[in-house]
């Protein structure tokens, strides 16, 4: 029995079956994303939410500094080359760097209380918290790299709704809640990495592989580290400027930005360790095409959904966290702008990686974070209000990484996406999709049963679309 469990998450995994394993566990993963911040904004209110989804944002964004770049480096190299060693050295780095690295850094802002929404009785939560986090991105990236799929997808399912959803249940204080699912998922995923690479023994021989993936990571140390300001700057700012209550809001909606990386996340995932092998091959001519329609579906999806959540923002909180108010609804809607520009960012970061040793994302993050900034620095010299200082240097930061990376990988890719017949149909259904919005409005009494009833239209129509367009783009897709 265990011989045939091992050979299922240890198989390699197509890029066809790939994506539709790791895509139906997004759809599980999303499902738990909602129900665990919406059991904890009832039980505990929103402060705890934002206090969790604050802790979650910070260290989730920090993983790649704390574990050097080697969730990244992992995946390009075992994807060119199956080798034990690069795991070990992973793991080398986890245990003597990463780990007391957190600790260290949580004592530090546990001292000088940098963060003034955080509630720093909770140190050794956040450690354990954070330490399966790191955890869980060693193991997931040793398995995404070897192509084990199944076994990928089983660590984010048991890590982020598994055990948090168990954890939320059974405690009544955050602290806990934190603890256990730390403990547990840190346990569950240093075993599944062991079983996976091997037990840990270091030799001589580890020393190349190590000194590798420290050189491969501290090449892109740059675009992690601004990739961490991006994603967890907004949020540390707005608790210094605001509430607890709004960071919630602010990371909620946020979550709904993430969530489109988990649709794109199957595309991702299989992505670069099959390009990176292909650049390894001198294949460099075949990436282009996939590459190409990719970027074109993730575009449309991305569309589509903003214009949907735009619509029903409000019902959305109301249902997903039980208390929503105008800032919530305006800031969903303002955040969620930059929601086809993040997708395309977050799609082309495993592509750019694959294709060079020299870190391009570092040059597209670093500029990012200095815009970011700079338009803080310029809205608030305006006399604006600072949510809102917040809110649009977030928009015009997230809108320069995706313009940056679509524009790197045109041009490394030679990919031709704005194709006539794609811009044609994307304008197409943005009308189609405003005027059905605004007839059905007129139609329907029931606001929820409204919203319902158009996400299972869209979806059908969206796969009706792909089932009978014949459209180059589309066609070429089917293949």
């Amino acid at each position: 029995m265990l011989a045939k469990i091992k050979k299922i998450i240890f198989t390699q995994s197509s890029m066809k079956s790939g994506i539709s394993i790791v895509f139906v566990n997004s759809l599980i993963l999303i499902g738990s994303i909602f129900i665990v911040n919406g059991v904890i904004s009832r039980y505990y209110g929103l402060n705890a939410l934002g206090e969790f989804l604050l802790i979650k944002r910070i260290v989730s964004s920090s993983a790649g500094v704390f574990l050097v770049g080697v969730n990244i480096g992992l995946p390009h190299y075992l994807g060119k080359k199956p080798d034990t060693r690069y795991g070990n050295s992973g793991v080398l780095i986890f245990l003597l760097f990463s780990v007391p690295s957190l600790f260290i850094s949580l004592i530090i802002l546990n001292k000088m209380g940098f963060i003034i929404s955080l509630n720093y009785s909770n140190v050794y939560p956040y450690f354990f918290y954070g330490t399966s986090i790191l955890a869980q991105s060693l193991a997931y990236s040793l398995y995404r790299g070897n192509l084990n799929l199944f076994g990928a997808s089983l660590i984010q399912l048991i890590c982020t709704s598994v055990t948090p959803l168990l954890s939320v249940f059974l405690f009544r204080q955050l602290s806990n809640v934190l603890l256990f699912t730390g403990i547990i998922n840190s346990m569950f995923c240093i075993s599944f990495f062991f079983w996976r690479n091997g037990f840990f023994l270091f030799k001589k021989s580890t020393i190349p592989t190590l000194m590798e993936l420290i050189e491969y990571g501290m090449n892109r140390f740059l675009s992690i580290s601004c990739q961490f300001i991006l994603i967890a700057g907004a949020p540390i700012l707005i608790s210094f400027f605001s509430t607890l209550e709004n960071v919630a809001y602010f990371n909620s909606s946020y979550s709904l930005l993430r969530i489109s990386l988990l649709l794109i996340n199957p595309i991702g995932m299989v992505l670069l360790p099959k390009i990176s092998k292909m650049i390894y091959n001198d294949e460099v001519e075949k990436i282009s095409r996939p590459l190409t329609l990719m970027l074109q579906v993730a575009i449309l999806i991305s569309f589509l959904t903003y214009i949907y959540i735009f619509v029903f923002a409000e019902a959305i909180l109301f249902l997903w966290l039980g208390e929503v108010n105008k800032d919530a609804i305006f800031m969903m809607r303002m955040i969620l702008l930059s929601l086809p520009s993040h997708t395309i960012a977050g799609l082309g970061r495993s592509p750019i990686d694959a294709y060079s040793e020299k870190g391009y994302n570092s040059i597209v993050y670093g500029i990012s974070v200095i815009v970011l900034i700079t338009s803080f620095m310029f809205t608030n010299y305006l006399g604006l209000d600072s949510l809102l200082c917040i809110i649009i240097s977030f928009n015009i930061s997230e809108l320069f990484a995706g313009l940056s990376s679509f524009i790197i990988m045109r041009k490394i890719y030679n990919l031709k996406v704005l194709s006539y017949t794609f811009s044609r149909d994307i304008l197409l259904w943005g009308l189609l999709s405003i005027a059905y919005f605004y007839l059905s409005s007129l139609i329907y009494t029931n606001f929820y049963f409204h919203m319902f009833t158009s996400a299972i239209l869209g979806i059908f129509l969206i796969y009706l679309f792909f089932k009978i367009n014949k459209s180059k783009w589309l066609t070429a897709l089917k293949i």
